[in-house]
């Protein structure tokens, strides 16, 4: 090729490039002038398909935009219960644990299984700072219960039988868990101590709180409840919704989202002091009395308050100076799709802030003086999710290298596509359904879906966790539209679960399905989450048996997927004919809801139903005692 022809077809690229970044921009910024509201939307649906996805994606957009600009004060606390990282960091990879671990990956040796257990509560905060209020949830209460088991197998502890999970949470928390003396204290009593009575109602048995080093007491037994509550659609309401609506409209927190926040952050909080203890208890193990004290005295938060100028950190390795709260940039929370999270610039952005980091855990001062905690916890939190973005680079590298010529990173593109369009309207949905119930559970399902495919981009099992709230919230819609008495009873029994509804919504068949996500919504002694993987494989049909396992989770956020767009366009037909017909369209354009797929949904009803009593065989999480504290899982 010459140089002229060379630079005349780069000069095209350039060109069509050009023209490519002003279509997507003029069509952002029409659809962001459409309003949330009825007649807004029958008004675009009769412009065509075209518009009604461009006005839905422009949501998208937006949101990450408002995620960008969110008042740095409010995310102080978040980023403070992520002080205790950093030292954990170090001592981990001390002992041995891999950087090159993917994150999300928890088998293993006993160090890199703790090292998921510091990955997992990033990926917490990742959500938490994202708005995504359910999905922040889900692994937090992930976490609470894989570190209370560690905690209850220290102690010799086993849940009775016929006891409440919290009622184990609160006994379990109430053995001293070993911190320094002065910073221990329990309250043996079933009232919170203060002039304000509890958000949620604790257990009955005597048991202790936990006394942080900033003073803070925290109930773990209300925690778990609370939690749960959460991820059923049954508690702050308010703070859900504002990943699905609010976020877009006010940069006010409505007082739900404070409680949420300060429910994550605390269980975040208490995990991270477990697994102070269990690296504690590797330092002793290598001989090392200073490593033990210096896990033992680190704080639970940020050392102390200082007058920050609150400040967003830019998307390069520069240093920050000055007084400036450092939060991370929003290149370390978009998703991890080619063209947003995995873009290059994002990579070399994020990765840029993760080697000092880096420097810094090899005992190096690369901005020449000690980095205050905020700073700190800025470059930890960069660092942590530049490894998920290697780790999903490797993936689908691998992938490319299976399949060959088939592969395509179009189709991953495309697939989010499709859970963005399903995400904004199960949120309008929300917003205009005329009752409550059904509003809220469109609402969650608007948040939790979004969660979940960005937990499968990382391919982290939890995205069937958070999958398995919006097939609950999306049996709880159908069961209203269809059998509204059965669901108004339903929801005034606590006892509900997410079984009930989908016998309510006329899918007991999918029972299977919701057992396999179910088992993956915990982490206890019990939990088989291998079994529940293979069981999510033999939902398939017409796959090679060897790749199943392979596009088990995928296949079955697609499953839900569809579903999801069935209901919401008869859904929406009580609310706008216009709107439901215009959003069935869409769907159909984009692959779902056509007539073969009706046969196909019936037939993988059936295929699903056929598997409601295969075994999901043995616990991934049990641990033996005697090798305790280096097990391998």
């Amino acid at each position: 090729m010459t140089r002229a022809n060379h630079d005349r077809r780069k000069s095209d690229a350039d060109r069509k490039a050009r023209n490519t970044r002003r279509r997507v921009s003029k069509a952002d910024y029409l659809g962001r002038r459409v309003p949330p509201t009825v007649d807004a939307y029958e008004k675009t649906t009769r412009k065509g398909s075209k518009k009604l996805a461009q006005a839905l994606i422009a949501r998208h957009t937006l949101r990450m935009d408002s995620i960008r600009k969110t008042e740095p004060s409010r995310l102080v606390p978040i980023m403070s219960a992520l002080a205790p990282i950093t030292i954990l960091d170090l001592a981990l990879v001390r002992s041995g644990a891999s950087p090159r671990r993917p994150p999300a990956a928890y088998i293993g040796g006993w160090v890199d299984h703790l090292a998921w257990g510091v990955d997992s509560v990033v990926t917490a905060a990742r959500l938490l700072l994202s708005g995504q209020i359910v999905g922040a949830a889900a692994v937090a209460r992930n976490q609470l219960e894989r570190w209370t088991f560690h905690r209850a197998t220290a102690a010799k502890l086993e849940q009775r039988a016929g006891e409440s999970t919290a009622d184990f949470v609160a006994r379990t928390w109430s053995v001293a868990d070993n911190f320094h003396v002065d910073w221990f204290s329990g309250c043996a009593s079933s009232d919170l101590p203060g002039d304000e009575e509890p958000f949620y109602g604790e257990p009955p048995i005597d048991h202790k709180h936990i006394t942080i080093s900033d003073g803070s007491i925290i109930c773990p037994a209300v925690l778990y409840e609370l939690l749960s509550e959460v991820m059923h659609g049954r508690a702050l309401l308010d703070a859900v919704a504002w990943d699905s609506g609010g976020l877009l409209e006010s940069d006010q927190w409505p007082p739900d989202m404070y409680v949420a926040v300060g429910l994550v952050v605390d269980t975040i909080t208490l995990c991270l002091r477990e697994l102070r203890v269990a690296a504690a208890a590797l330092a002793k193990q290598d001989g090392s009395e200073m490593g033990v004290e210096i896990l033992k005295r680190s704080l639970d938060t940020f050392s102390e308050a200082e007058d920050h100028v609150l400040e967003i950190a830019e998307d390069s390795a520069a240093t920050p100076t000055g007084m400036r709260f450092c939060a991370p940039p929003l290149a370390t929370l978009v998703p991890l799709l080619p063209n947003e999270g995995l873009s290059l610039p994002v990579v070399r952005s994020v990765s840029s802030l993760g080697r000092i980091y880096n420097a810094v855990l090899a005992g190096q001062r690369p901005a020449g003086r000690l980095f205050r905690d905020d700073e700190l916890a800025m470059y930890a939190f960069a660092w942590h999710r530049a490894r998920s973005m290697r780790a999903a680079r490797v993936a689908l590298a691998w992938e490319k290298q299976k399949v060959g010529d088939s592969f395509n990173l179009d189709s991953l593109t495309n697939r989010a596509t499709t859970w963005v369009l399903l995400t904004e309207a199960a949120s309008l949905v929300g917003r205009w359904h005329h009752r409550p119930p059904p509003a809220a559970a469109a609402t969650l399902i608007g948040t939790a879906l979004r969660s979940a495919y960005w937990l499968w981009l990382e391919d982290d099992d939890r995205a069937m966790s958070v999958l398995r709230c919006v097939l609950e919230q999306l049996a709880r819609l159908r069961a209203w539209r269809l059998k509204p008495a059965r669901a108004a009873m339903l929801e005034s029994r606590p006892e509900t679960t997410p079984r009930d509804w989908l016998e309510a919504a006329g899918w007991k068949r999918l029972t299977a399905l919701n057992r396999a996500l179910g088992e993956l919504a915990h982490t206890k002694a019990t939990s088989r989450w291998s079994g529940a993987r293979e069981l999510l494989a033999k939902f398939q049909q017409d796959i090679n048996e060897e790749d199943a396992i392979y596009t088990a989770r995928g296949a079955a956020l697609d499953f839900v997927a569809e579903l999801l767009a069935r209901e919401l366009a008869a859904e929406v037909s009580e609310i706008s004919p216009t709107i439901s017909e215009g959003l069935l369209r869409l769907f159909l354009e984009i692959g779902l809801c056509s007539e073969q797929h009706s046969y196909s949904l019936e037939s993988r009803f059936n295929h699903i139903w056929s598997h409601r009593t295969t075994s999901l065989g043995d616990s991934d999480f049990i641990l033996l005692p005697d090798l305790w504290p280096q097990q391998t899982l």
